[in-house]
């Protein structure tokens, strides 16, 4: 029997796109801060610092995201069910206060949030929206779990992890990705779809290696 081995050209994009950011996606999630978050060996000032990096990243992402839609390839993908600036802004009120100062950015997070907002294409942004909310819909749904479980978070501070406008997580993920293949853009639109999604994972890294080293996990 011969078994052929998926390529380049038999692959569907949302494959290519998921293949050829894998390393730097797993590179990111193996980062000791996220790795200990996880497992309970930290704390909960600790699951406050990433949702404050978050409370900076998502604006910047759903401003840019809502100036570029109209008339382009971004159309078919937001949903107002993924919008989640609201969210940690109230389980931040909730878990520090509505007195709360705002955050502060580390330089990677700053560094991400300019990125959103310098004029990218409709195509790399896109890359950061899959990047993100495939994310938040799934291992993030995860993180909500187990940062109640280990931190002892309030459900009425885990509102970054409900996604009340979505009923059904996996099919709105699977319709998403039909989409990624259903869309048309050329060779170069993609190509830039999936430097932008492996530029997006790495800097997600770099901030999850400042929240270690500013909480001396390093």
């Amino acid at each position: 029997m011969t078994i052929t081995t998926p390529t380049a050209e038999t692959l569907s994009f949302s494959q290519r796109l998921r293949k050829e950011t894998q390393r730097e996606h797993s590179e990111a999630e193996s980062e000791r801060f996220i790795v200990d978050l996880m497992a309970g060996r930290l704390d909960r000032n600790a699951y406050i610092a990433l949702l404050e990096q978050y409370a900076v990243l998502y604006p910047a992402l759903e401003s840019a995201v809502q100036a570029a839609s109209a008339g382009s390839v971004l159309a078919m993908f937001d949903h107002p069910g993924l919008a989640r600036t609201q969210a940690i802004n109230d389980d931040l009120d909730q878990l520090l206060g509505s007195d709360r100062q705002p955050p502060v950015a580390l330089e990677a997070t700053r560094f991400l949030a300019e990125h959103f907002q310098s004029e990218l294409s409709p195509e790399q942004l896109l890359a950061h929206h899959y990047l993100r909310y495939l994310g938040d819909l799934s291992g993030g749904l995860a993180i909500g779990r187990l940062v109640k479980r280990h931190y002892s978070i309030e459900d009425e501070a885990l509102n970054m992890w409900r996604f009340p406008g979505i009923d059904k997580p996996k099919l709105f993920k699977d319709d998403y990705r039909a989409k990624l293949d259903a869309v048309t853009l050329s060779g170069d639109q993609q190509e830039a779809v999936i430097a932008e999604a492996d530029l997006g994972f790495r800097l997600n890294k770099a901030i999850f290696r400042q929240l270690g080293e500013m909480l001396r996990l390093q």
